[in-house]
């Protein structure tokens, strides 16, 4: 056999459900307003001559005004499932594409690696490449343009 709520936990109960029902009727009545204006502009639109040059032109304004979403984050369209976080759409690298010129500080640490190199034999790579750096910070900004 059940017992019965306490006089406070049924009070909760009540502001709990009365709150959610404000809720509800709020969003019931935004929903209500959203659903008018589509309507009117649905109606709006279809009176627009579309075979009118300077409509789609402005259209077409409009169009390119619109703001593009951010590739650099966009996630996978995956379900959302309780607890899952979505993973992240990898972009799928074309084999066929160039790949892209070598910068000058690759060029220069390519002339330069092996002279070093022979200057300093034991060095280990990664102070090699930490020398390349202090010479290529010393050389001049027209020299690195060359």
């Amino acid at each position: 056999m059940a017992t019965k709520p306490s006089k406070e936990e049924a009070s909760d109960v009540e502001s709990t459900r009365s709150q959610v029902g404000i809720r509800l009727a709020t969003t019931a009545d935004a929903m209500r307003k959203f659903s008018n204006f589509a309507d009117t502009l649905a109606r709006v639109v279809a009176k627009i001559p579309l075979d009118d040059p300077e409509i789609i032109e402005t259209l077409q304004v409009v169009v390119d005004a619109t703001p593009t979403v951010s590739r650099k984050r966009k996630l996978a369209d995956v379900p959302e499932e309780v607890g899952k976080k979505r993973k992240r759409e990898k972009k799928v690298k074309d084999p066929n594409a160039p790949k892209a010129p070598p910068s000058a500080y690759i060029m220069f640490q390519n002339d330069v690696r092996t002279r070093v190199r022979a200057e300093h034999p034991g060095l280990q790579y990664k102070e090699l490449m930490g020398l390349i750096s202090k010479q290529w910070n010393a050389l001049s900004p027209e020299k690195k343009q060359v």
